[in-house]
């Protein structure tokens, strides 16, 4: 801050000390065209990473993939480049593309070095200055700015004015030895002809040929500039850029191109950059700059001269310029000087930040048609011929300055001498010519119209159990109703998940070919009868075309597939010579036993880089491969490995000594040391393909565990490093012109990519769920994860869990949600989760995890046998009209015994236990005319009185047994609220205690509406773990007045304190959040799960039916994972579950809760308590009974809000449900009025027609 001539003090900072620059690169009035005009883009590549910013025109589209490829190379982050709302290439110098709000909204931010900004301008204009008052007094630095004015600019200060010719040039008051061509500054046609004829008679009629050269005097480089040979023409020129100097025309000396010699000498704030030679065309446009080359005395003697005027002159002390020179018969004449940027300046700047000793060969040059500058980029890498900014391995190469497609763009060619300068041009300015090829990274070879036959069989070298079942059932989701088949194993497990996929899918039994499965190898179980079986497929469908689908060729598989030939069957794969040759790892590395004969790698894609190695098939060659890579730790890979097979690490020679080469050949490598991912996941990036040509989105990383997969996901590679990887698995696909599928795996060392694998000729475990994305969610990203079920839960026990938690993917209906591609119980498992973005997938990820532990349920006890319980402890329902589970049951009773529901029985065995629980006087309930639900679960319960908002006296009493029996609660869970002061923790536990000591099942939320929170123990994890009824935090006020205003950090420390003591408590470890009136309140948390690494369901709003916008923000909340609780009593909470249900929001994410005990306060809009109320109990069954007999609901739909859901998200695993081995929490409700005629509580009747049970005190 401060006044505009304090900031132009603070300009006057020298080059390399500037702080953050802002380059504005805004075009002059006179000049719009590429050759005399600066592209703003040529500031990219003199941006310093994370300091200085520059100003793009936004809607450019030529210099689109520039600006990324600038951001890949040069490490540039996003917010350094800001887009203007300019159109075309270039900027104005006007506001019309909001230049200066966006510099506003740059000072409005604090940089954490407290360096203030420095707007650097192409020149300093009358146009600029105009906006630039008021961004100085906010603090912008402006460079250049301050420098003494001049009565003339640019050229115009070598020449005296033809109307004023007593008056001398700036030039001659200062330095009048400097040699300039004759000439003089005109302002009108008659100044021009006056001109005109002093030259003739200062040249000589010998000299004189009547050529002159017209200058404008504000034009950019050589813009505007024209050669005239006439009083005529004089007398018609009109002066479009201004003044101009007319001056003689002089033949320089060329270059050993045969174009003048020019010469430029930039100068920066007082200060010379080293000269170097201009290449110019016959029309005054720069084709090329280059490092001078004149003898050491002529470049002294020009830079003498320079300083002389700058130092003479101050000429733009504090900015920069330039001065152009021309030679002529080895002598240099000042030719013009310029103020501002031009853009021979970036070539100079470039060379000076990232190789100020080398030298340079800057060109312009417009590319061929279509060519971009990746594939650019990629040819000049693949000839060995990139400079990488900023590396110091890299000293010489090519990268381009401006990359614009299809337009004139500029490169730099960097070395050590003008030779190898000249080798670099060259064979860049090859690339820059060579055709495009079209190669498209999109999916081919399996052609739709093809029915497949799958057939996944293990490789004869492959040992693990895992390898023979995964590569059969890994096919089977692929299958297409009606089309494909699929061999399998007759295995038990894979019969199992086959039976599951085709139900899933709708499949046809036939669709399934079963082997023997006496075989590892299952190609060696396919005998005549499966020949046989094809046979008859492929002959009955004499109009279709069938493809044998192998997950490899091998000699197995060849012994059977040939018997097809004949009937038209083909095979999408390679040849069997083709296999032997290049489908292993042994292409990367030459054999130790021929050193001189290269690799295949060699051969055909020489510039790939791979790690040291050598391929080996004795120990002797093992030991001799040790000595040549004399590294301290080695790899060893069986050449026809897979999934890491195989793979190890070898540190003592010793070992090498005794390898058995089970797997055959293999390949000892030098052991790298490898990059990471930002979550500490080795760098593995896979490209795959099919045929001849890279297919999917694009490149997937390998989730690295050890030497094996653990799963797959979308690259998080840099693009350059993707795109090099691409372009080099292109290259080695046209050389090896594969036919089938294979891929090849890369990893990260210091940035760079090594190919460290290939598995060619064979299908990858990423192809497949790339296919099932391609055939049923082709919009959509994933993550595909390896997990190995427990071996007691079936995979339609697993695909219930993820319906349950509405996330299971459906091929064909659904649009996110998560699949098995593989499903053995106790043997290997491999899943994908469908999303639209990375988050959501790796989030469904998460979800599925979950639902893939071992749960451990209670065992099923065995009420015929002599451990019965005791007689009192026992009852019977019977005849009940319907039970809902919550889903309904077809049982005729229910047998409770001790504190568990021990039988659901049939009419049989519901007689037979009439019989035995009457005769041992136990409890037999005749239920005709009444239905059996689960008991309710309230988990927001004031059960020691809430409110205090009109002070002491407004305190409501604690809750007695009886209110919450008469509702139908039969687990409760306490809370406290705005009053944490008067109402402790320590009272709270022990109400909740109390209920449990009077027959309730009652838990407890430590903490309350202010952050920090309250506690027992003195911290969250302490409580949830140590104190026995607490299952999280809550209420926690978040869009209340009443709360502490939360911040999103707040909110994260919360949440994550909570979710560890849930771990160490195996319990819920939630936190329930009361949520006010400001809408705000949801996308607070949200940001707190989107800081953080908390899952969704790590918070659980409620009162979310408190306004229109709530009800809006938890419909969006569920749909991302979590979920949400209404207040029963709610005025609007029926509207919102009759919304919800019309709009297909997921109810099973939403629960119901009474807030009983709580204070019922309406303020108005100045937060004035107007009215005041107590929650009650009863609101539960009044919602059931509306939503049943108002809005029809059936039952199973309601039931589940008050019990399972609730369950589920408090993780009460025993109770939500009626079930064997569950708690024995059950109402018994009238079937025509749904009021409440039983309760019972852990088994104990707690309420009947005549009797309800009541606390201690009660009257």
């Amino acid at each position: 801050m401060g006044t505009v001539s304090e900031a132009i003090a603070r300009s006057h900072v020298q080059w390399e000390g500037l702080g953050p620059r802002v380059w504005f690169l805004a075009s002059s009035p006179v000049s719009n065209d590429f050759h005399h005009s600066v592209v703003p883009a040529s500031a990219l590549t003199v941006l310093r990473r994370s300091k200085d910013i520059v100003f793009l025109p936004g809607t450019h589209d030529a210099t689109h993939d520039f600006v990324d490829f600038c951001k890949e190379l040069l490490n540039l982050n996003d917010d350094q480049i800001i887009p203007t709302e300019d159109s075309g290439a270039f900027l104005v110098e006007s506001n019309h593309g909001g230049v200066v709000n966006r510099l506003e909204e740059l000072l409005q931010a604090t940089r954490p070095d407290g360096e203030s900004f420095m707007l650097v301008p192409r020149k300093l204009t009358v146009t600029i200055k105009k906006w630039l008052p008021r961004l100085q007094e906010k603090g912008l630095l402006v460079f250049g700015e301050g420098t003494p004015s001049l009565k003339h600019s640019s050229s115009a200060i070598l020449y005296r004015q033809a109307s004023d010719m007593e008056t001398p040039s700036l030039l001659e008051e200062v330095a009048p030895t400097v040699k300039i061509p004759k000439g003089f500054v005109c302002g009108s046609v008659d100044n021009l002809l006056d001109a005109y004829s002093r030259l003739e008679s200062i040249i000589g009629s010998q000299e004189w040929n009547g050529i002159v050269e017209l200058l404008p005097v504000k034009a950019l480089g050589g813009a505007g500039r024209i050669q005239v040979g006439s009083e005529q023409e004089l007398g018609m020129y009109d002066f479009p850029m201004g003044d101009v100097v007319l001056r003689q025309v002089l033949s320089a000396d060329t270059t050993i191109e045969g174009l003048p010699c020019t010469i430029y000498i930039g100068f920066l704030q007082g200060n010379l950059l080293p000269p170097v030679e201009v290449l110019r065309n016959s029309s005054s446009s720069t084709v090329a700059i280059r490092t001078c080359r004149l003898n050491q005395e002529v470049q002294e003697k020009m830079n003498g001269w320079c300083t002389q005027i700058l130092e003479q002159s101050r000429l733009n002390a504090h900015g920069v310029g330039t001065f152009e020179l021309v030679i002529k018969d080895g002598k240099p004449i000042l030719s013009s000087v310029t103020s501002g940027f031009e853009n021979e300046h970036f070539p100079i700047l470039f060379a000076k930040m990232y190789a100020p000793t080398s030298r340079f060969y800057a060109w312009n040059f417009t590319p061929v048609q279509t060519l971009d500058v990746w594939t650019f980029w990629y040819r000049l890498y693949d000839s060995g011929v990139t400079f990488r900014p900023g590396k110091k391995r890299s000293t010489s190469g090519v990268f381009p300055i401006v990359f614009q497609k299809e337009k004139r763009s500029v490169f730099i060619a960097i070395a050590d001498t003008d030779d190898e300068l000249e080798k670099l041009y060259k064979s860049a300015d090859q690339h820059l010519r060579e055709p495009v090829v079209e190669e498209s990274l999109e999916r081919v070879g399996l052609d739709d119209n093809v029915r497949r036959i799958w057939c996944g069989s293990a490789r004869p070298e492959y040992r693990r159990e895992t390898q023979r079942y995964n590569l059969p059932n890994r096919c089977i989701s692929l299958v297409r109703k009606g089309l494909d088949y699929a061999i399998l194993p007759n295995h038990k497990l894979t019969v199992e998940y086959w039976n599951f996929v085709r139900e899933v899918m709708d499949l046809n039994e036939d669709q399934a070919i079963f082997t023997s499965n006496e075989h590892f190898v299952m190609d060696d179980d396919i005998d005549d009868d499966i020949v046989g079986r094809i046979k008859a497929i492929v002959t009955t469908h004499p109009k279709d075309k069938f493809c044998i689908v192998p997950y490899c060729v091998t000699a197995n598989f060849e012994r059977w597939s040939t018997q097809l030939k004949e009937i038209g069957v083909t095979v999408f794969g390679e040849e069997f010579e083709w296999v032997e040759q290049y489908g292993h790892k042994g292409i990367l590395h030459r054999h130790i036993s021929s050193l001189d004969k290269p690799s295949v790698l060699e051969e055909i894609a020489p510039n790939v880089r791979v790690a040291k190695g050598y391929t080996c098939s004795t120990r002797e060659e093992l030991l001799k491969a040790w000595e040549l890579l004399a590294c301290e730790t080695v790899v060893v890979k069986p050449v026809f490995g897979a999934a890491g097979e195989g793979i190890l690490f070898v540190s003592d020679v010793e070992e090498l000594k005794t390898y058995d080469f089970a797997m055959g050949d293999v390949i000892l490598e030098e052991f790298l040391a490898l990059d990471r991912t930002a979550d500490g996941i080795v760098l593995s990036p896979a490209v795959h393909y099919l045929g001849n040509t890279a297919f999917g989105k694009g490149l997937v990383d390998q989730i690295m565990v050890g030497t094996s997969y653990a799963g797959w996901r979308r690259s998080q590679a840099p693009k350059v490093f993707q795109q090099t990887c691409t372009r080099a698995v292109n290259k080695i696909l046209k050389a090896l012109k594969p036919k089938g599928p294979g891929g090849f795996d890369f990893l990260s060392v210091e940035n760079m990519p090594f190919l460290t694998d290939v598995n060619t000729g064979r299908f990858n475990g990423a192809h497949y769920p790339k296919l099932f994305q391609e055939l049923y969610c082709n919009d959509k990203t994933f993550y595909c994860f390896k997990f190995k079920p427990p071996p007691t839960l079936t995979v339609k026990q697993f695909w219930y869990r993820l319906q349950s938690a509405d996330i299971a993917f459906t091929p064909g209906q659904s649009e996110s949600g998560v699949y098995p591609l593989i499903y053995l119980r106790g043997l290997s498992g491999l899943y994908v989760a469908i999303a639209t973005t990375d988050r959501e997938a790796y989030q469904l990820y998460q979800q599925a995890k979950s639902c893939l532990t071992e749960r451990q349920p209670i065992p099923k006890r065995d009420v015929s046998q002599a451990d019965l319980p005791t007689v009192a402890s026992m009852t019977l329902i019977k005849n009940p009209d319907n039970i809902y589970s919550p889903d309904p049951l077809n049982h005729a009773g229910i047998l409770l015994a001790g504190k568990h529901i021990v039988a659901l029985l049939n009419e049989a065995d519901t007689k037979k236990f009439d019989e035995i629980v009457t005769a041992c006087n136990g409890t037999v309930i005749d239920a005709k005319g009444l239905i059996v639900v689960p008991g309710f679960i309230d988990p927001h319960v004031h059960i020691t009185g809430g409110g205090g908002e009109m002070g002491p006296s407004s305190r409501t009493p604690e809750l007695q047994l009886s209110a919450l029996i008469n509702a139908g609660i039969t687990t409760v869970v306490g809370v406290t609220g705005t009053d944490s002061i008067s109402r402790s923790m320590e009272n709270l536990l022990t109400k909740a205690r109390a209920l449990c000591q009077e027959g309730l099942s009652a838990f407890m939320w430590t903490g309350a509406y202010r952050v920090p929170t309250p506690t027992i123990t003195g911290s969250i994890s302490r409580d949830i773990c140590l104190v026995e009824q607490c299952i999280g935090v809550g209420e926690i006020a978040v869009g209340d007045h009443r709360g502490s205003q939360p911040t999103v950090h707040d909110l994260e420390v919360l949440g994550s304190e909570c979710r560890v003591g849930g771990m160490l408590a195996n319990k819920a470890g939630v936190v329930h959040v009361h949520m006010g009136k400001d809408p705000g309140g949801i996308p607070l948390l949200r940001a707190a799960v989107m800081a953080s690494a908390l899952p969704i369901t790590a918070f659980y709003p409620t009162h979310m039916s408190r306004n229109r916008e709530l009800v809006d923000e938890g419909a969006r909340w569920i749909k991302e994972g979590g979920y949400v609780d209404f207040t029963a009593r709610s005025k609007d909470t029926i509207s919102a579950l009759t919304r919800y249900f019309a709009s297909g929001v997921n109810l099973d994410r939403v629960t119901l809760s009474s807030d009983a005990g709580g204070s019922f306060p309406t303020f108005d809009d100045q937060g004035n308590l107007v009215r005041y109320g107590t929650m009650n109990a009863q609101c539960l069954i009044s919602l059931v009974k509306k939503l049943h007999f108002d809005l029809q609901w059936p039952m199973q739909r309601i039931i589940p809000l008050l019990t399972r859901n609730t369950a589920d998200v408090l993780r009460f695993d025993n109770k939500g449900t009626i079930a064997v081995g569950k708690d024995a929490d059950i109402l018994l409700l009238d079937a025509e009025e749904l009021s409440i005629q039983y309760v019972f509580c852990l088994g104990e009747m707690m309420k009947s027609p005549n009797f309800v049970k009541k606390g201690m005190f009660e009257v």
